[in-house]
């Protein structure tokens, strides 16, 4: 039986492990663990410092305030870091990770990939797949991997340090 499950957390530190149905989870103020399941899930982390991880399924997953860690796991996700210094693995699928002004990492992984970085300065990983990568404004660090078939090629890029292997 699937179960969809609506969790709002409040004031303080809480801990929600989502079913296999489509949840909704608002961990609210404080430092919050939220786990989405195998469902389509939407988890909000809120004010506080969140760990936030979508599990299986197309999630969608906002850390709020202040630092957070979010997975996207399996599935195509929409991961957003809010304000804060976050951390964004995208996981298994096409994602969408977006940093924000704070000094973010981000990290596609598997998967055609759109990673947006904003004003902060950031470090952005596209991993393996075709990705899209907007840094935004702010110092940035941007690795990808570049699967070269034709040996004449251009990068549109102010300054590039590439290593190709």
């Amino acid at each position: 039986m699937e179960l969809n499950v609506t969790f709002n957390g409040g004031v303080g530190n809480d801990t929600f492990l989502g079913g296999s149905g489509n949840d909704v989870a608002d961990g609210g103020l404080g430092n919050d663990s939220l786990s989405g399941g195998t469902g389509d899930d939407s988890l909000l982390g809120d004010e506080g410092r969140h760990t936030i991880n979508g599990d299986s399924g197309n999630d969608v997953i906002d850390g709020g305030e202040d630092n957070d860690l979010l997975f996207g796991s399996k599935g195509n996700d929409s991961l957003r870091g809010g304000n804060g210094n976050d951390t964004i693995y995208g996981g298994a699928g096409d994602d969408l990770l977006i940093g924000s002004a704070g000094k973010d990492f981000l990290f596609g992984e598997s998967g055609t990939d759109t990673l947006l970085g904003d004003s902060g300065n950031d470090l952005i990983y596209g991993g393996i797949g075709n990705d899209v990568i907007n840094p935004g404004s702010g110092r940035k660090t941007i690795l990808d991997m570049i699967r070269v078939i034709d040996t004449s090629f251009t990068f549109d890029f102010d300054s590039l340090l590439a290593g190709i292997l």
